[in-house]
């Protein structure tokens, strides 16, 4: 029964994580804080290069995926895996 108790006091556990996504850019070396999320960016008038968001804001911005990711689109499970995630 402690086990049960602990699992509900995890918060945003029945969401989807980004590390899981097709959008998700892992980042180099791999801290998953500083990752970018390829749904979204600003693109460079000029040069065109694209400027991808951090993941972490685009989950904290309603506006984009918001808290309940609702861009997120399952990457395959060996991806994830392979970087050990």
């Amino acid at each position: 029964m402690r086990a049960t108790q602990f699992i509900r006091s995890i918060i945003n556990l029945q969401y989807p994580k980004c590390v899981e996504c097709t959008h998700f850019l892992l980042d180099r070396p791999i801290i998953t804080g500083l990752s970018r999320c390829y749904r979204f960016g600003t693109s460079d008038l000029v040069t065109g290069k694209i400027a991808y968001d951090y993941a972490d804001s685009c989950r904290n911005d309603s506006l984009k995926c918001g808290v309940s990711g609702t861009q997120f689109n399952k990457r395959n499970v060996n991806w994830i895996s392979r970087y050990g995630l």
